[in-house]
């Protein structure tokens, strides 16, 4: 879970039984590193998809 430094949590990332992807070892995410049309949590990633997704956010909160 990663929260701002006011303590909002802004996203999470989880692989637990009943999670979308966790039977075959994937992840799932919720929060603003979500895109809009995906709706509310993504499931069936793997590491590196979520790392990509985090490396965008970054990118484009820091506005370069």
């Amino acid at each position: 879970v990663v929260f701002d430094p006011k303590e909002v949590q802004l996203w999470d990332v989880i692989c637990h039984y009943g999670s979308y992807g966790a039977d075959q070892g994937l992840l799932e995410i919720a929060g603003d590193i979500v895109e809009e049309d995906e709706g509310d949590v993504v499931g069936f990633l793997t590491a590196d998809e979520v790392i990509k997704r985090i490396e965008r956010k970054a990118k484009n909160d820091s506005g370069a």
